[in-house]
């Protein structure tokens, strides 16, 4: 699946795909968090890279949250399968 979200006046795509979440262009965000269906914060990365590993993550029904440097942030649904 591929999502793109506004950030800082520039599209960021987002891809999910085998167990990781590819960042189009990681430099332009500076915290990514992931929810659990339920709320539960199960992972937060600082500065991340383009590429970020899901495979610790059970089946289930997910959310991503990006943040900008300036804070402006974007969420996006996702499924693990």
């Amino acid at each position: 699946a591929t999502v793109i979200v506004e950030q800082d006046s520039t599209k960021d795509k987002i891809y999910v795909s085998n167990n990781e979440i590819v960042l189009s262009d990681a430099s332009s965000i500076s915290k990514l968090e992931i929810y659990s269906a339920i709320g539960s914060l199960v992972q937060t990365v600082n500065n991340p890279s383009s590429n970020i590993n899901l495979s610790s993550l059970t089946k289930g029904i997910y959310v991503a949250k990006t943040t900008s440097a300036i804070g402006k942030s974007a969420v996006v649904k996702f499924v693990i399968n």
